[in-house]
């Protein structure tokens, strides 16, 4: 077999590993039929409410976010209620707080705060960045919103530290911001960004754990960076097989001209005029 058939081959193998790859993580991830926007830029610089001593200088304290969402007969309107510095974001669909009495709206907040000390954290894992309570009351009876109709999508930012890049990244739920408990969610590795489906109201986090054990506490695989490195090894099948084909039609060209000119270094012969006598 010649290295220009021997380079498609390879590429092709390694275009198929990339597939079997996609397809086993599409059935391994429970959100994987959801798609996860990560862009090229690199994600911005996390606002920490107490952040390490070495990133205690360049820290912005991070912004809280409130909006009032009307509430008629069927519930409140759907809408996307992000943090000032985008680090949370809620996702409301259509009558996902249901009605209440004569109240007419509910006033929601998401407001950022520091990890208490000595919580208790499923086995391995620590928090990375704010806890964020996600809060709502109703208005004008100044109750609170306890449960969901309908699930919302929950959306926190998490720092770049060294642990999450071989790690796992999951969201925590507490009802007391002592007491956490690990929910099915997802996590974005390119955008830093952990979302999964919630229904109730109360405290929310990012639990990481310093080792990857193929599974997260919430069941759910690190099937995002699997997809990563099956892309990375399907781009290199992708130059490999680019490559093999340039390399054949230079070769193909080169074997032309030497053929029309009678060999290297010989100028092909004089085209004769088919007219002239």
């Amino acid at each position: 077999m010649s290295g220009a058939r021997r380079a498609v081959a390879a590429g092709v193998a390694l275009a198929v590993v990339y597939v079997i790859a996609a397809l086993l993580g599409a059935r391994l991830d429970p959100f994987a039929d959801r798609p996860v926007l990560d862009g090229l830029a690199p994600p911005a610089q996390y606002n920490w409410v107490s952040p390490p001593p070495a990133l205690a200088s360049s820290n912005q304290p991070p912004a809280s976010g409130s909006a009032d969402v009307p509430v008629g007969p069927a519930g409140s309107q759907a809408g996307v209620f992000p943090t000032k510095d985008f680090q949370a974001e809620l996702v409301l669909a259509s009558g996902a707080i249901p009605p209440h009495g004569s109240d007419v709206s509910v006033r929601l907040a998401l407001t950022p705060s520091a990890p208490a000390a000595g919580g208790a954290l499923p086995s391995g894992l620590t928090i990375a960045g704010n806890v964020y309570l996600v809060a709502a009351t109703y208005q004008p009876s100044g109750l609170p919103v306890k449960r969901l109709s309908e699930p919302a999508q929950l959306r926190l930012a998490y720092p770049l530290l060294f642990s999450g890049l071989i790690g796992e990244d999951s969201l925590l739920a507490s009802t007391d911001a002592r007491t956490w408990s690990s929910i099915p969610s997802r996590d974005s590795i390119a955008s830093q960004v952990v979302h999964a489906n919630v229904s109730r109201l109360g405290y929310y986090a990012v639990g990481q754990s310093a080792a990857p054990s193929g599974t997260s506490p919430s069941g759910s695989t690190r099937s995002s960076l699997a997809l990563a490195v099956a892309g990375i090894v399907a781009l290199v099948g992708v130059v490999l097989i680019v490559g093999a084909v340039v390399a054949r039609r230079r070769a193909r060209g080169a074997t032309d001209r030497t053929t029309r000119g009678g060999g290297p270094g010989r100028r092909p012969p004089p085209r004769r005029d088919m007219w002239e006598e």
